[in-house]
């Protein structure tokens, strides 16, 4: 009998240990972004909104410190124009991202809408995939400028290199 109770014990000890989820092999994580929406027309009668999403980096904000770099870009670099929120959110929709809450704050006597999205990212995406920002544009012209400059570095040195030992064989005769 207690062999028997033993057995189911450690059987019973299986299966719940089988059903325990181990944090160290997470699959997916939850991550949030938050659409910021105005419409910047007078009175707020036109149909374009202004929209940026806020992942959570540094930002510009709605306070007068807003720079443009959370707003979403095209491949060219044109900020996307939205007709409304809910086209922001479709686009969102689009890509993944699940719509969780709303709120209105007024900022300078303007509406500001916020509405939190979700999404649900496998080990490894990026929560920013599928969608440009004017920061990203930002970057990569840093980067660039920084590849340039290593470049003509490089090419002053061997530059160099070549007049030094030119120099160096022309003393030796």
């Amino acid at each position: 009998m207690k062999r028997t109770i033993s057995i189911f014990l450690c059987f019973v000890a299986l299966i719940v240990h089988s059903r325990t989820p181990n944090d160290s092999i997470k699959s997916h994580r939850t991550v949030f972004a938050e659409i910021l929406g105005v419409n910047n027309n007078v009175l707020g009668l036109g149909k374009e909104v202004r929209v940026e999403i806020d992942f959570g980096e540094e930002s510009g904000g709605w306070q007068g410190n807003n720079d443009g770099r959370d707003l979403i870009i095209d491949e060219n670099g044109k900020p996307i124009k939205f007709n409304s929120m809910v086209d922001a959110i479709n686009y969102m929709g689009e890509r993944g991202w699940k719509f969780e809450t709303s709120y209105v704050l007024t900022v300078n006597n303007k509406n500001v809408v916020h509405w939190l999205m979700s999404k649900e990212l496998n080990k490894g995406e990026s929560a920013r995939e599928g969608i440009r920002q004017r920061r990203d544009e930002w970057r990569e012209r840093a980067e660039n400028i920084e590849k340039e400059k290593a470049e003509k570095e490089k090419t002053k040195k061997k530059k160099r290199r070549n007049t030094d030992s030119q120099s160096d064989s022309l003393d030796e005769k």
